[in-house]
């Protein structure tokens, strides 16, 4: 299915990256598409189950708003 691909070229898209390089998800997809805050979980997901470190540029306390415009910093992959 469609979101699954998305999901996977993310995966591949966020392996693929220097490590230190700083992304969102909404900088790597369509934001339009109107299942990017779950494909944005379910990538953040799948960046775990294959052992790919990201952190996030947050601190505890912010607020946030949608996952898929959280700053992450690659660590490594």
């Amino acid at each position: 299915n469609n979101k699954d691909e998305i999901i996977n070229m993310l995966v591949e898209k966020i392996k693929s990256l220097p490590n230190g390089t700083e992304f969102t998800i909404s900088q790597l997809v369509d934001k339009d598409d109107k299942d990017v805050i779950h494909i944005a979980i379910d990538t953040l997901k799948k960046l775990e189950e294959n052992s790919i470190t990201i952190k996030s540029k947050l601190s505890e306390n912010s607020i946030v708003g949608l996952p898929q415009n959280i700053p992450y910093i690659k660590i490594s992959s």
